[in-house]
């Protein structure tokens, strides 16, 4: 399945993207697809993942639980959240998990073994807030602090061994100083597990938005 800006998660034996928009008009699915993260293989149609068809979906994970939040529909914004099980791949179905604050879509999901965080985003306006989670209780967003920078379509990794989570690139107002064509190169962290806001890190080697990201253990 072709699929734009879906949302990805693994439990660390089976990754799975779900979500998406196919084609050029506003055709949201729910569907998902998963293949088996130790051999590689293409991917194996699953069930539906998403439990409303949209876009633009940030996610977080552990060995158990994955869970996505916020999205556009084709028509509106929405901070939905979503969980499903990895394990159970070919019937995976979302399950409704809680909102988020505020209705966006393009977060930046990080994580460490037990809380989720999701960042930034746009809803009209480019957002800087963060939520955060418990991925093993379904609730509604929590406020955890700012980014530094407000933007959307960010990459976001998590480090379980030091508990800080990573934000970088994205897309940035043009009107942000020392920025190339809306696209930004600087990093921010900050402890999973203590509220606050992002902290300047290095900047990644160019100016990129809709960054992909990935971590291990």
């Amino acid at each position: 399945v072709h699929r734009k800006e879906p949302g990805c998660a693994s439990d660390g034996i089976t990754i799975m993207w779900f979500g998406g928009q196919q084609g050029n008009n506003d055709n949201m699915t729910v569907s998902t697809s998963w293949i088996d993260a130790a051999t590689g293989s293409n991917a194996t149609a699953g069930g539906n993942g998403a439990n409303s068809a949209r876009r633009g979906m940030g996610s977080v994970s552990n060995a158990v639980r994955a869970v996505y939040a916020s999205g556009y529909t084709g028509s509106s914004y929405i901070g939905v959240m979503d969980y499903f099980t990895p394990a159970n791949r070919t019937t995976a179905s979302g399950t409704d998990f809680g909102d988020l604050q505020e209705d966006k879509y393009a977060v930046g999901g990080a994580q460490d073994a037990t809380r989720g965080l999701f960042a930034g985003g746009a809803n009209g306006g480019f957002r800087n807030t963060i939520d955060y989670i418990t991925v093993d209780t379904a609730s509604n967003g929590t406020d955890f602090g700012d980014m530094q920078e407000s933007r959307l379509n960010v990459g976001a990794c998590g480090d379980h061994e030091t508990g800080r989570a990573y934000f970088y690139g994205g897309q940035v107002p043009d009107s942000t100083s020392g920025h190339n064509n809306e696209r930004s190169k600087t990093s921010e962290y900050l402890s999973v597990q203590t509220l606050g806001n992002g902290t300047f890190g290095g900047d990644l080697t160019d100016w990129r938005q809709l960054v992909g990201s990935c971590s291990g253990d």
